[in-house]
Formats: C-alpha cells, structure tokens, sequence
C-alpha cells in the first residue's frame, strides 16, 4: 500500500535526523489504519521499539 510505504519512509526518515519524538508521533497518529499498523509493527520491531511494535500489532 502506497499510504504505508510512505508513512514508514517519514519514521525512518525522521529517526535518521534523531527526530525519535517527531517519528514515534507520526507512528502513532497512523496506527488508526490497520493495514499500516501491520506494517509499522515490523518496523518498530526492526527499529529496536519493541513497545511500540506490540501497540502496533
């Protein structure tokens, strides 16, 4: 879905810069799609976030 691919693209992005507030942010205001929380929780997973990969998922 291209919705998620560009919603993990802005965490990542962000985390890159050190913005883990401004990407943790954005992580929770998209986990309302469950097709995007699916994802997101692999990448929190991957990313080391392990609470937020199980609010997620």
């Amino acid at each position: 879905d291209a919705e998620a691919l560009e919603v993990e693209q802005r965490v990542l992005e962000l985390n890159a810069l050190g913005m883990r507030w401004e990407a943790t942010s954005e992580f929770r205001s998209a986990l309302s799609d469950p097709a995007i929380a699916l994802r997101l929780a692999d990448l929190a997973a991957a990313l080391g976030w392990h609470s937020l990969a199980i609010e997620a998922a």
